[in-house]
């Protein structure tokens, strides 16, 4: 987090400086050096992590600054954060140690405003750079700098609309919205897409397209319709408001144990991303999140966003069998307004926003008295979130409207 005035290539380190780092880090091989002041600045990373360290002259270690999770911040400053920032992203967050002095520098960003905090361990304010923080504490925070636990739900506040659906919809599984205040619906065992009228809080229209599956998710693209199957086909129904729509199959080709069920549209790249609820082992301990070309109807056979597992905060809710139960994508969208991709994870109550490079940007559980199964996710043009969720055994499938999303 330091200020540097001079890039300093290897062979320019003193050889006292290189040997007490190499001491320090023995593994470390990939090494940025720069010289701040009178102080040897280096960058690196661990186990993915950033870090950085600063020598003296002598090779003495003067201070240590390494990215940590959001949720190991010290509870009097997560505290101080919900009240003060909590409309902000939490991007980065450092822990410097100096001498025997620990703080904590955050990196906060909404839109295009950023604020770079350093709290002490008790959560007291030592440097600023946004001159008028207070302004935000009159804004109602919709999401908390995470540190995730159980009472902490429904950060999203109360929907401004809910509908129970009929019978029919009890295992909605994919819904995208539609002009005029309605939405096409898919379930888990009928190839039908179901237009649902919000006005009239009834079914207007069934669409068959297919047989019998277990189908996931649904995008609209002008007239056509796309429908994901979680054996990893994908279903393309043009003109699917016409009598007779023109279906397309396309089958992935992934790993039978993906068990695709979330789609997005990327309409700027002209592609889908789909995501398994399940896993490739071929990948180790990482999710996978696929793209496929809308142009030559082919799928990438490698992944575009490997998201590590475990993860902070995608510890698995219930008693996990394996390391893969932590995070289980039923669905996934991106956002109309800020481009962010969200997940909803039907499995571990929770919703959230990722990074291309796989880390949670944001994160909060839901009340699984209200959405007992989330499985379907959807966004309108003005970023109004649509949650959709299957019923209990003897309940009704609902959708909840909210006006924003995190």
């Amino acid at each position: 987090m330091a200020s540097c005035n001079t890039f300093w290539e290897e062979d320019q380190v003193p050889e006292n400086i290189k040997v007490r780092f190499a001491e320090m880090y023995p593994s470390v091989k990939n090494v940025d050096w720069d010289l701040e002041n009178t102080l040897y600045e280096a960058d690196f990373k661990i186990n993915g992590r950033e870090r950085e360290v600063l020598l003296d002259t002598t090779g003495a270690l003067v201070q240590v600054s390494e990215e940590i999770d959001k949720a190991d911040l010290p509870e009097a400053i997560l505290a101080r954060m919900a009240k003060e920032y909590g409309n902000y992203n939490v991007e980065e967050v450092h822990r410097v140690q100096r001498d025997k002095q620990r703080s904590y520098v955050v990196e906060l960003q909404r839109r295009t405003k950023e604020v770079l905090i350093t709290f002490d361990e008790a959560g007291n304010l030592l440097n600023l750079t946004d001159p008028e923080p207070a302004a935000l504490k009159a804004e109602q925070a919709t999401v908390l700098p995470v540190s995730m636990s159980d009472d902490r739900v429904n950060m999203l506040g109360k929907p401004v609309a809910r509908w129970e659906l009929p019978q029919e919809l009890r295992e909605i599984s994919g819904i995208a919205v539609l002009p005029d205040e309605k939405l096409a619906c898919v379930q888990d065992e009928q190839g039908t897409i179901f237009i649902y009228d919000t006005s009239k809080r009834s079914v207007e229209r069934q669409i068959d397209f297919a047989g019998p599956g277990d189908y996931e998710g649904i995008v609209i693209m002008d007239d056509e319709a796309i429908v994901l199957r979680s054996d990893a086909t994908l279903l393309r129904i043009k003109g699917f408001r016409k009598e007779k729509p023109q279906v397309t199959s396309h089958s992935l080709g992934l790993a039978p144990t993906q068990d695709t069920e979330g789609m997005a549209l990327d309409a700027a790249r002209n592609r889908l991303l789909i995501a398994g609820k399940g896993y490739d082992k071929k990948y180790g301990s990482k999710k996978t999140i696929f793209e496929f070309d809308l142009q030559s109807n082919k799928v990438n056979p490698e992944p575009v966003i490997l998201i590590e597992l475990p993860q902070k905060n995608l510890e698995s809710k219930k008693k996990a069998k394996s390391i893969y139960d932590g995070l289980q994508p039923a669905s996934l969208e991106i956002h109309p307004l800020t481009n962010e991709l969200y997940v909803l994870d039907a499995e571990n109550s929770r919703i959230m926003v990722l990074s291309e490079q796989g880390k949670i940007v944001k994160l909060t559980n839901l009340n699984p008295a209200e959405l007992p199964k989330a499985e379907g996710l959807a966004f309108g043009t003005n970023g109004e979130m649509y949650i959709a969720s299957e019923g209990k055994k003897k309940g009704k499938g609902v959708i909840t409207k909210y006006s924003q999303g995190l």
